[in-house]
């Protein structure tokens, strides 16, 4: 009986919990900044100081974002500089590589210039930035908290598994970008985007 009253109060909680959580999500104000803490953006992209403006046009770009997606402000209200966002988080298309019977991956590319590779050996996630400048090196990549840049990337690489007219015209993907593997990974080089 003891335990039956103990899982009831627990249940209880649990429902009591989630119901505090979206009334405060609910109560919580619209972002003003996609590149704040905590939103769509403070993965590091906002954060390139290797190239003079670029952070600043970053933050620009992030608080039109902002209020186009969540505050109601126009399309055309967008600088041309930040044209190419407009399609933020909207547009995503992913494939499923099989370089192997144990080895499955799914790499999904997103119109906000991000990607990612998910790799079943122990949950290993592979991040991409898609950037406006040519990076020579993993030094011109922008900080991504819990990721290391590991080598710069040509999008036309992902041609083996998108179109040019997904990877172009649908996702309107810039030409450069830059792999990262999560700081833990770092050593781990043998995945499906190296061949």
């Amino acid at each position: 009986m003891n335990r039956r009253y103990l899982v009831l109060v627990i249940a209880a909680l649990a429902l009591m919990l989630v119901a505090v959580g979206l009334a405060a999500a609910q109560d919580a104000p619209p972002p003003d900044n996609l590149c704040d803490e905590g939103q769509l953006w403070d993965d590091g992209r906002c954060n390139i100081p290797q190239y003079e403006g670029a952070t600043e046009l970053a933050w620009e770009c992030g608080w039109y974002m902002a209020h186009i997606l969540y505050q109601g402000m126009s399309v055309e209200d967008m600088p041309d500089q930040c044209a190419h966002l407009v399609q933020a988080g909207i547009a995503e298309i992913c494939r499923t590589l099989e370089e192997a019977p144990e080895l499955i991956a799914t790499i999904c590319l997103r119109a906000d210039q991000t990607g990612s590779m998910s790799i079943p050996v122990e949950d290993l996630l592979i991040l991409i930035r898609f950037i406006p400048i040519m990076p020579l090196g993993p030094e011109d990549c922008p900080v991504i908290p819990g990721y290391v840049p590991m080598s710069p990337l040509e999008t036309s690489m992902l041609e083996l598994w998108f179109t040019p007219d997904e990877l172009y015209n649908q996702l309107h993907l810039l030409p450069y970008g830059c792999l990262y593997l999560p700081e833990g990974f770092v050593d781990v080089l043998s995945f499906p985007l190296s061949g």
